[in-house]
């Protein structure tokens, strides 16, 4: 079976060029909102948090920096008093069942506080859509220029 590599042709390269000029230009402007975001994080964490922007990704937060301090990630009651601290209203903790090996995937978000870190979730994972959908777009044969039509 032989695996044929597609031939660059002088349209295939002025789209991975507009392609390029693209993502340049959302890079710009999502940078622009990211420092604006997170001075804006910044400004409100030096008050109380606001519970209502408190969801699921606390859980996630609070056993990454339990696991950084060294105390167990998986503990309900240093879970609950660190959750509390950031403004979780629920009477009980929002515990994170996932297996121990994810918890190497949450850990940089421990470093950050909790609305910087709950804005880089964010942000991550807005990427991975958008990411995704680009890719199955090519994937299903989508022409490479025009994969904004997945949206």
């Amino acid at each position: 079976m032989k695996i044929r590599l597609p031939i660059p042709t002088p349209d295939r390269v002025i789209a991975y060029k507009d392609v390029l000029r693209y993502v340049a230009l959302v890079f710009v402007f999502a940078s622009r909102f990211l420092v604006g975001d997170i001075v804006h994080a910044a400004i409100k964490s030096m008050a109380a948090s606001d519970p209502k922007y408190v969801r699921d990704f606390v859980e996630y937060w609070a056993a990454s920096r339990l696991l950084l301090t060294g105390k167990n990630p998986y503990g309900p009651q240093e879970l609950f008093e660190l959750q509390r601290s950031v403004g979780w209203s629920d009477s009980i903790p929002l515990l994170m069942w996932n297996p121990p090996w994810t918890l190497s995937f949450i850990l940089p978000f421990g470093l950050a506080s909790f609305d910087v870190a709950q804005l880089l979730w964010l942000l991550l994972n807005t990427f991975i859509v958008v990411f995704c959908v680009k890719e199955l777009w090519l994937f299903y044969g989508g022409p490479p220029t025009a994969y904004r039509r997945a949206w």
